[in-house]
């Protein structure tokens, strides 16, 4: 899962990685870039898009993408630019809804005997 904006670090890695790597996006339809590069899974989800039809978006997508794929590992960019008060960000959440984000990720990971590694990205507001 990633962040708002649909940037292009994933398709660079996918290049290089030959097939072996595959993202699940969940980002706002309506932000930058114009046009958005592909993900695997792409979830675009429209402005202010709020705790509860994010999460209903992430657990579908995620449980399929786990399936699908059947990942050795995964890479989780927790992104904060979802969260409400973002200066550029479009989405809506509240710090329980990325909190809840974040442990549904990783609950699910762990449950699937699947190793997650984690990192935060993104947050474009003074307490980001």
């Amino acid at each position: 899962t990633r962040d708002h904006d649909n940037g292009d670090r994933d398709r660079i890695l996918r290049n290089n990685l030959h097939g072996k790597l595959f993202t699940l996006d969940l980002h706002a339809a309506n932000n930058y870039p114009h046009p958005k590069e592909t993900s695997t899974y792409d979830i675009p989800l429209p402005d202010e898009c709020d705790d509860t039809t994010y999460l209903t978006a992430l657990k579908t997508s995620l449980s399929k993408a786990l399936t699908e794929v059947q990942p050795q590992l995964v890479l989780y960019n927790a992104g904060v630019d979802v969260f409400h008060a973002d200066k550029l960000g479009r989405l809506d959440l509240s710090w329980e809804g990325m909190e809840r984000r974040d442990e549904h990720v990783i609950r699910t990971c762990v449950e699937n005997g699947i190793p997650v590694a984690c990192v935060v990205g993104g947050g474009y507001d003074d307490d980001a």
